[in-house]
């Protein structure tokens, strides 16, 4: 578990290998035990702050009351402390945003996705999250929501799939058998993997 997560942030911007299951689902373990921890310290401070002056807001029949009451409400120690909560869920986000990535890429390398196919799989079910979020009553519009969910799909099966699953299969699979040993990782020509076996971590 220590072991993958010191591995997540060394790849912080590493493409070009490949990433066990065990290396994989552990960093998805720490990002979500991250998340339970800053919504449960959310629920207390949302609590402190006060609705009063949000009412005092809306009620305003002028702009200067308007600002005065925001000002009230932005100055109270529970808004700064919820305002500094949310920046520490941003910051948090943003690092984590492009290991994510890198981390979700190699292993799909691990379980033998060709690169075209690994780049496709990923952007196709980007897209799919990204339609879900708009709406349309077009047969079109859910048609490309369907298919591009079932990539979304995909893409979660292949983090299920172990090393090399699907390397030999013609046209989607690299080629390339990667082996992972408990003191050396033995790597194709064609890429570098800078990671151990499934039971180190």
């Amino acid at each position: 578990m220590g072991k993958a997560f010191k591995l997540f942030w060394k790849n912080y911007v590493n493409f070009t290998g490949a990433s066990t299951r065990a290396e994989y689902w552990w960093v998805q373990l720490w990002g979500i035990i991250a998340a339970v921890v800053w919504v449960v310290g959310l629920i207390p401070i949302m609590a402190l702050v006060g609705d009063t002056e949000v009412a005092t807001m809306a009620n305003a029949d002028t702009a200067a009351k308007m600002v005065a009451a925001m000002y009230k409400l932005v100055m109270q120690p529970s808004s700064l402390l919820l305002m500094f909560w949310m920046v520490i869920g941003l910051v948090g986000v943003v690092l984590v945003l492009i290991p994510g990535l890198a981390l979700e890429i190699r292993r799909y390398r691990d379980a033998g996705l060709a690169t075209w196919a690994i780049w496709t799989v990923w952007g196709l079910s980007l897209i799919g999250g990204w339609l879900s979020d708009s709406s349309s009553n077009s047969l079109l519009w859910h048609l490309l929501v369907g298919f591009t969910g079932l990539f979304a799909f995909i893409s979660f099966m292949l983090t299920l799939m172990p090393t090399n699953f699907l390397a030999k299969v013609p046209g989607i699979g690299h080629g390339q058998m990667i082996q992972h040993t408990d003191n050396q990782v033995k790597q194709p020509k064609s890429f570098t993997i800078m990671n151990n076996s499934d039971d180190e971590l």
